[in-house]
């Protein structure tokens, strides 16, 4: 920020200075150049200023490749305004939390479905008790859901953030589902 108001100034003290030299009010100029910054030099310098002299042009803007030096350190100045507006630090990358997808009660298997470390989808049939501990970013969308694999018995889903029960669910029926999942915090 305080390089763009130093580039700012600069700008309007230079539109002044081209405007005063062009036969134009200085100071209307540079009260122009705080407000429109670059675009006051590039103004103040193309802009016929002064009715009695509306031909003339200061020194270093009587040929085309000057008047083009003008243009490129005006274009040069709205880059750095730009850039210089954008982040200062680094983005941190974010920090990943300790998730535990835990799947257990009376029956002896399921069928699950669960999302993995890296986003994707996995199915597995394992015996039960199961836990699975992956790390996921905050944002990230932790799921689990198991199928009871047999007639009888109970299955239950959990989703855990470092210790901490994010959702968890029970299923009593034969082949019945349950399924647990959170938004990582």
């Amino acid at each position: 920020m305080t390089v763009a108001l130093v580039l700012w100034i600069v700008c309007a003290i230079f539109a002044a200075h081209i405007a005063g030299k062009r036969g134009g009010t200085g100071w209307l100029w540079l009260i122009i150049g705080f407000f429109a910054g670059p675009l006051a030099v590039l103004l103040a310098a193309v802009l016929p200023l002064s009715p009695s002299k509306p031909s003339e042009a200061p020194s270093f803007m009587r040929s085309p490749v000057s008047a083009l030096a003008i243009i490129g350190i005006c274009g040069a100045f709205l880059l750095v305004l730009f850039f210089a507006n954008s982040p200062s630090r680094p983005v941190a990358i974010a920090e990943t939390r300790r998730v535990t997808y835990l799947v257990n009660g009376s029956s002896n298997r399921a069928s699950l479905t669960y999302r993995n470390q890296s986003g994707g989808t996995e199915q597995n049939t394992v015996q039960l008790p199961w836990t699975l501990e992956l790390r996921l970013s905050p944002g990230a969308f932790a799921y689990v859901s198991a199928q009871n694999q047999e007639d009888g018995g109970t299955v239950h889903a959990s989703v855990y953030l470092g210790g901490v029960t994010l959702q968890e669910a029970t299923s009593g029926s034969a082949y019945g589902i349950a399924t647990a999942s959170a938004r990582v915090p």
